[in-house]
């Protein structure tokens, strides 16, 4: 009787340290933790990169010839927005010129976003935006929204006419750009 117990007191408490030494790891898989957003580079040209867990590029005309840098929000986990700024935006942001002359056409231009996951879904949406003439005032326009559905190829979805422009002031941008900064093209 005596070594029954013995046995069952063993068992228990190596039951019990091999249940402590895992729980971490019980605990993450039951909770996993958000991902984080670790990179975005936006650049001219197409830049071919590698297609590791986690990063995600978007390729194609997406780049204003207007555009000198771009910052970035992410609203919620699976979302990631990219606003693109204009010299005169720019100029007004940080007080830095850039002398570049534009048509304000379209360019092939390459995005990449970098977690420190592999994501279930992504959706990155990018816009494009020009300084009012008053200089008060950014207009965004929506470029399209690229989708990724467990790392594979994105799929493009075009703005609707009702939802493809944004206005928002230079004081509501200098508060955005507090959480990410303002990042020159790469």
């Amino acid at each position: 009787m005596d070594r029954k117990i013995t046995i069952i007191v063993v068992l228990l408490f190596i039951s019990v340290a091999l249940v402590g030494a895992f729980w971490g790891d019980i605990l993450e898989r039951a909770n996993p933790s958000p991902p984080r957003l670790l990179y975005v580079e936006l650049s001219e040209g197409i830049t071919p990169g590698p297609e590791d867990d986690g990063t995600y590029y978007v390729q194609g005309n997406l780049l204003s010839n207007c555009t000198v840098a771009f910052t970035y929000l992410m609203p919620e986990p699976g979302r990631v927005e990219v606003y693109e700024l204009d010299a005169a935006t720019y100029k007004a942001l940080t007080g830095n010129g850039t002398g570049k002359t534009c048509s304000d056409e379209l360019i092939e231009g390459t995005l990449k976003v970098q977690f420190d996951q592999k994501l279930e879904s992504l959706s990155i949406q990018v816009w494009n935006g020009k300084l009012s003439e008053d200089g008060a005032n950014v207009y965004f326009r929506l470029l399209g929204t690229w989708q990724f559905f467990d790392n594979l190829s994105a799929v493009y979805v075009a703005p609707s006419p009702e939802k493809d422009y944004k206005l928002v002031t230079i004081q509501e941008l200098k508060e955005m750009i507090k959480e990410n900064g303002v990042h020159p093209l790469g």
